[in-house]
């Protein structure tokens, strides 16, 4: 028994390491699960313009607004366009919202679409007027 729980412990210290990826300006550490999903979303998205880290999350912005967002909770979700737009006006890693916990969806009760935070949610859809506007709930 001891010696699994040490083996899991040890397991758990490689899957919380840290990988070196280049950006734009140069190299940076993200944990290793964000360089994957980074490289995943490179053929589609291209390079990594920047990083930026807290003690929440660490988001990586690609080129064209897009971006992953990573914490262990949550783990690597993409946040774009108008939402990824109001997340970062609204503060980031910092916004009331918290971080994303799935990619956007088609909204159920509007034209438009919806994501999911860990406070709450940012919708992007068409009101009665034909605009579209963000709507924040946190």
């Amino acid at each position: 028994y001891e010696m699994l729980r040490s083996l899991v412990g040890s397991e758990m210290c490689i899957r919380d390491s840290t990988q070196t990826i280049t950006t734009a300006h140069g190299e940076e550490e993200v944990p290793a699960d964000l360089a994957a999903a980074i490289e995943e979303k490179q053929a589609e998205w291209g390079d990594v313009q920047s990083v930026e880290s807290s003690d929440k999350g660490t988001l990586a912005t690609f080129e064209g607004g897009k971006h992953l967002v990573y914490s262990e909770e949550t783990g690597a979700q993409p946040v774009i366009g108008k939402i990824a737009e109001t997340w970062v006006n609204e503060g980031g890693l910092d916004a009331s919202v918290g971080l994303p916990t799935n990619p956007e969806a088609d909204a159920t009760d509007a034209n438009g679409w919806t994501q999911e935070f860990s406070n709450g949610t940012i919708s992007w859809t068409e009101g009665e007027d034909g605009q579209f506007k963000a709507d924040i709930e946190a």
